[in-house]
């Protein structure tokens, strides 16, 4: 995913109580060894100001751009994601009784005039993009005869043939139903 994408910067320094702001971009998102899926993100935050610290909260929406698993058709897929972040000033945390590091982001002063969110958005598509990517829950697929798209048309090929390694538990549910 590299530098393909613009970054999304929070100058942090300059949040009043609680700021909102938004951002839009698109970004390229590796799936496997085979390609990449486009994505068009729109990311909205919400910045608290508490002192010596800053909770970032971000909804992220997008339009995932992909071919459908089962029918093989150029779809759109609407995912959705969100997290939160606490930032900790870098200065402030020596002699501090709190939590530790491991639960919030040390900010020097220059990270923070312009964080960029935009690692943690990838992230978060990342883990939600489906496993298989269908583009109706009620897909029909195709046909596994004739490969025709049966969202489409009904191919009329009889797809009642029964897998040989089965047939044995057939006979024994017709044996019961005599």
């Amino acid at each position: 995913m590299g530098n393909d994408f613009s970054k999304m910067e929070i100058n942090l320094r300059q949040v009043a109580e609680q700021e909102s702001s938004s951002f839009e971009g698109v970004f390229e998102l590796p799936v496997n060894k085979e390609g990449l899926l486009k994505a068009d993100v729109r990311v909205k935050t919400v910045v608290t100001s508490m002192s010596n610290r800053y909770l970032l909260a971000a909804d992220v929406e997008c339009d995932l751009h992909g071919t459908c698993s089962r029918c093989l058709e150029d779809c759109v897929s609407k995912i959705s994601a969100e997290f939160e972040i606490m930032f900790q000033r870098e200065e402030n945390v020596r002699g501090f009784s709190g939590p530790t590091e491991g639960d919030f982001v040390l900010l020097s002063s220059e990270e923070e005039s312009c964080y960029d969110i935009s690692p943690m958005v990838k992230e978060s598509l990342l883990l939600s993009i489906p496993m298989k990517i269908l583009c109706a829950e009620d897909c029909k697929g195709l046909c596994p005869i004739c490969g025709a798209n049966l969202n489409i048309e009904e191919c009329g090929c009889e797809r009642d043939e029964i897998d040989p390694r089965w047939a044995p538990l057939n006979e024994l549910l017709n044996d019961e139903n005599k």
